[in-house]
């Protein structure tokens, strides 16, 4: 009796038991196959202060033979634990020993001294010199940095100068003798508590993730509720393990919503030369497109109130289209929003992509709401970490995504489950149309799937054209409306004399007179890098984080998707022979015309490969793809969506720890 209560409680709470096997071993890969790289991490200083920016078009050399350097620095009401000093002397064979003195420049009392092995300093950037304990200075404290070297070898020590912004009091002297440039350096500081502290908000995020989707399913709530309140719980951990701009090409994205928040305001937006104005250098600074310990914990400081407050003069970035995009709407409410109530930079960035997160969550509930089959995988390919990772940042993927799923689940449940078709139907359908045509037009062919809703739900043929003359004729309106210059640039592309010009893109000229050569290169694009494009559009490579995720979690997740597409038995199959040709061929379309937009914008003629190509193009379609995927073959006899949605939501933790594995040892 005890051995059969006890398969019987096994079999009630399955979920449960395979919930916390996930969670142990998202626990074990985070304290256990992690402890190293977070006592590495935690041991290592951070960046208070950097002053100087290394270019290669702005640096110089100065040799250290026989010469004594003084550095004058200025650090302000801070604890730090030591100096770096950035180093050239990757490939230089060098001898002898590198002096440097910090010396309290008010009293010209001694606070420490290192003495290294110019043998040893075999790098190329900023070199740590660690204090023995932390100092606590004083606003103002001015201190310098004596730099010698006293050389063993026949090649001179050299180091690198830059100019003196002058936002800091750097004075550089060499033998007594002032210089325009400055020895580029950095302020460490010991910040391993707060460390710790980020590393913990991660972890517990990752286990309140899991045991929320757990509770959900045990609860039996419904299937876009769980998507929405999953999504946003795991989509705020990604809001910090991606920090701003590391998403491809977020900066610009940031910049044409901030332009548009000031328009909101009433503010400035440009300055004379057309640049956009930005509150503070905090929004536009250096080294933003990166992911590292410091700007981890930089970002949560100033999420919690303790960053730089948005004052001073404005900023002038970059010049961009002022034209209005649907597809910033979220963000430049979080934008506005933070502006109004003043806000710091780290809490204004945030704001705008936590706006676009919401947004999110709300459109996709709607979309799994709707669509009448294939739940499980529009909620595993909506939680895949390539959508995350852009539904969290500024581009107007967010919007896009959302829309583009939206309109496939709403087109299938109007022609599967909704009796009859009423005006309020078709206003939403040409919503969809012009936000699709205002964001990225290549996606119009999905309202293609609208051709399949049977007659007798509009009323009869006579108001299914009349429905259909007016979503293409707003499409049309749209597109002609904002995309003219586009199509002007694409129709000056037919003058001869500039057609075909060496090192110049391809033009439509050059693709009307070789349509051969277009097609081999759009196959060669298939056939060469397909595989690429599918692990990407995953989520295998994440934006500008430069690092890959290992190749298990791709494949887990392929077979997490294969799964989703099986019909449980006795299910109603909708996908028929004649729709699935009509799916295919819309995709079909669609894969085409974001070759096709690529090759005109980015590629050369003459390349091998389409250029600029990346995976998460083709995520808008891929619910589509999978949908068309499900037929009469295959099928399961039990309903495994409950852990299909539990496996999405472990690869999610599993990638948010390699990211963190990587990121925080920088």
């Amino acid at each position: 009796m005890e051995v059969q209560r006890l398969k019987d409680g096994l079999k009630n709470n399955k979920i449960v038991i395979v919930t916390f096997l996930l969670w142990i071993l998202v626990t074990e890969s985070f304290f256990g196959n992690g402890s190293k790289e977070w006592d590495f991490a935690i041991a290592q200083p951070t960046v208070l202060l950097k002053v100087g920016n290394v270019t290669e078009d702005d640096k110089k050399v100065i040799s250290l033979n026989k010469q004594e350097l003084q550095q004058d620095i200025e650090i302000n009401s801070m604890v730090f634990s030591g100096i770096s000093l950035y180093m050239d002397t990757l490939n230089q064979q060098i001898s002898g020993k590198l002096e440097l003195e910090l010396v309290d420049k008010e009293n010209g009392r001694l606070i420490k001294k290192w003495t290294n092995n110019l043998g040893d300093l075999k790098i190329k950037g900023f070199y740590d010199f660690m204090l023995s304990k932390p100092i606590e200075v004083k606003e103002k404290m001015q201190y310098t940095l004596k730099i010698k070297a006293i050389n063993e070898s026949k090649v001179v020590p050299q180091l690198t100068l830059v100019s003196n912004d002058e936002l800091f009091s750097s004075e550089l002297r060499v033998n007594g003798e002032k210089n325009t440039r400055i020895v580029p350096y950095r302020i460490l500081g010991n910040n391993s508590g707060v460390l710790i502290y980020f590393l913990y908000a991660m972890y517990a995020g990752m286990t309140l993730s899991l045991f929320i989707m757990c509770i959900m399913l045990l609860k039996k709530k419904r299937i876009e509720l769980i998507f929405s309140v999953s999504v946003f719980v795991i989509g705020m951990i990604y809001l910090f393990v991606i920090p701003p701009f590391v998403v491809p090409d977020e900066p610009a994205h940031f910049i044409n919503a901030y332009a548009q928040s000031s328009r909101l305001l009433g503010k400035e937006v440009v300055d004379d030369s057309g640049k956009v104005l930005v509150a503070s250098d905090a929004l536009w600074g250096q080294d933003k497109n990166v992911a590292r310990r410091d700007v981890y914990i930089q970002f949560m400081k100033g999420a919690l109130g303790k960053g730089t407050a948005n004052s001073g003069d404005a900023i002038a970035t970059i010049e961009t289209s002022l034209q209005f995009n649907p597809g910033y709407i979220p963000q430049i409410i979080g934008i506005s929003l933070a502006r109004i109530f003043r806000m710091n930079s780290e809490q204004l960035l945030l704001l705008g992509r936590l706006f676009a997160l919401l947004w999110y969550c709300f459109i996709m509930f709607w979309a799994i709401k709707f669509i009448p089959f294939g739940k499980a995988a529009l909620f595993i390919i909506g939680m895949l970490p390539m959508t995350m990772q852009q539904v969290v940042s500024y581009s107007y993927d967010s919007v896009l995504f959302g829309v583009c799923f939206f309109c496939i689940s709403f087109i299938l449940y109007i022609a599967y489950r909704k009796e009859k078709i009423k005006w309020y139907d078709i206003v939403i359908v040409l919503l969809i149309t012009v936000t699709i045509s205002l964001i990225k037009l290549v996606y119009l062919p999905i309202l293609g799937l609208a051709i399949m809703i049977p007659q007798i739900k509009f009323g009869g043929m006579r108001k299914k054209s009349i429905a259909s003359v007016l979503v293409v004729a707003t499409s049309i309106f749209t597109i002609v409306i904002t995309k003219l210059s586009l199509f002007a640039s694409w129709m000056s592309s037919f003058d001869i004399s500039t057609a075909e010009v060496e090192g110049s893109t391809i033009s439509l000229s050059f693709c009307i007179k070789h349509p051969q050569e277009i097609s081999r290169l759009l196959w060669r694009t298939v056939e060469r890098d397909g595989s690429r494009l599918v692990s990407e559009m995953l989520g295998s490579s994440l934006g500008w984080l430069d690092l890959n995720i290992p190749q298990i979690l791709v494949i887990f997740m392929v077979i997490v998707i294969l799964l989703s597409i099986l019909r449980r038995e006795g299910e109603e199959q909708y996908i028929t022979t004649g729709i699935r040709l009509w799916g295919g061929t819309l995709t079909i379309v669609i894969i085409v015309a974001v070759m096709i937009s690529l090759l005109l914008l980015w590629t050369l003629e003459g390349a091998s490969l389409i250029s600029g190509l990346q995976g998460r193009y083709f995520l808008p379609i891929l619910p589509l793809l999978v949908i068309l995927l499900r037929n009469n073959v295959i099928v399961t006899k039990k309903n495994i969506d409950k852990y299909l949605i539990l496996s999405i939501g472990y690869i999610n933790c599993m990638v948010i720890y390699f990211i963190l594995l990587i990121t925080v040892s920088r």
